[in-house]
């Protein structure tokens, strides 16, 4: 932990520093202090990070923090939360299962935003936690049941990671779906359990 207030505004304006924001955010987003996240998300907010940058921050312990603050508060528009978005779903997975557990907490809320988009993208990450996290099952499963074709279809991708022999039923009813690749999916998923 860094424990020196200097230091601390140094690595706060290295964040803002091409050549030495990837190193700042690492020594800020590893611990996951409040403080720290602050410091992050205001830097965020800025548009001082760059996309590799913001990366690196997700698959820390500061990243779920960050994600929960900004999905809490509405501060960015639809686009640039799917940005955001889109760049935890491809980061998130390399992360710790405490981080990606985090992650999947932080995207609740956009589950049932009437943006699908955001809901699919919320899905991914929610995806993306560990096998054993049973409540990740309990998130996606209203999700298999959406209006929407392809939000039901993020929603099976993921939950098969979850797939297990008390709660494979979900998924089986979905063999009936009005889609055919769904429906495909849904019994390749099943065919084990039946």
């Amino acid at each position: 932990m860094i424990n020196d207030e200097a230091a601390v505004s140094i690595l706060e304006k290295k964040l803002y520093t091409s050549d030495t924001q990837i190193s700042a955010t690492m020594a800020l987003s590893q611990w996951g202090k409040p403080e720290y996240n602050q410091i992050l998300l205001q830097a965020l907010k800025n548009g001082g990070l760059d996309k590799e940058t913001i990366a690196i921050m997700a698959r820390n312990p500061a990243g779920p923090a960050v994600l929960e603050e900004l999905v809490k508060h509405n501060t960015f528009s639809n686009d640039e939360i799917l940005e955001l978005l889109n760049i935890y779903t491809e980061s998130t997975p390399r992360a710790r299962d405490d981080v990606r557990l985090d992650a999947a907490k932080a995207v609740q809320p956009l589950l049932e935003s009437p943006d699908s988009d955001l809901q699919i993208q919320a899905i991914r990450i929610v995806g993306s936690g560990s096998w054993e996290q049973r409540d990740m099952a309990e998130m996606l499963a209203p999700k298999l049941q959406s209006a929407e074709k392809e939000v039901r279809f993020e929603a099976l991708k993921a939950y098969h990671g979850y797939l297990a022999p008390d709660d494979y039923k979900a998924v089986l009813a979905m063999i009936w779906d009005e889609d055919e690749t769904i429906r495909r999916y849904a019994l390749g998923f099943t065919e084990q359990f039946v």
